[in-house]
């Protein structure tokens, strides 16, 4: 599965569209900030378009970065003796793990 940043926009009708990471935190986040208007919910229609789309801006921004420092600086750990990395084609013992690492590898995240 690809790492997608996405993007997150509300209309100045407050209807909101999106994909990806930005969508993902822009609902954690109304989530979030509804906890402190009146019945946990924020304004509806274009009375929440501006703060949502602030909201938006920062979720886009973060969404971005998370992508950029995950796919140019992250690693995934694959634990030394762990298999099924790859499974055998060998139709004698077929869809079976090969052996797995000796040492503690890590792969990049791209």
């Amino acid at each position: 599965m690809a790492l997608v940043a996405g993007s997150v926009s509300v209309s100045a009708a407050g209807v909101v569209s999106g994909s990806g990471a930005a969508l993902r935190l822009y609902n954690k986040r109304v989530a979030r900030a509804a906890t402190v208007f009146p019945g946990g919910v924020l304004p509806t229609g274009a009375a929440g378009a501006k703060l949502k789309q602030g909201i938006a801006l920062f979720a886009n921004a973060d969404a971005e970065w998370m992508v950029e420092e995950m796919t140019g600086f992250g690693e995934a750990k694959i634990t030394a003796g762990t298999g099924a990395l790859q499974r055998t084609p060998n139709p004698n013992n077929a869809d079976t793990d090969t052996q797995g690492p000796t040492v503690d590898k890590l792969l990049p995240i791209v």
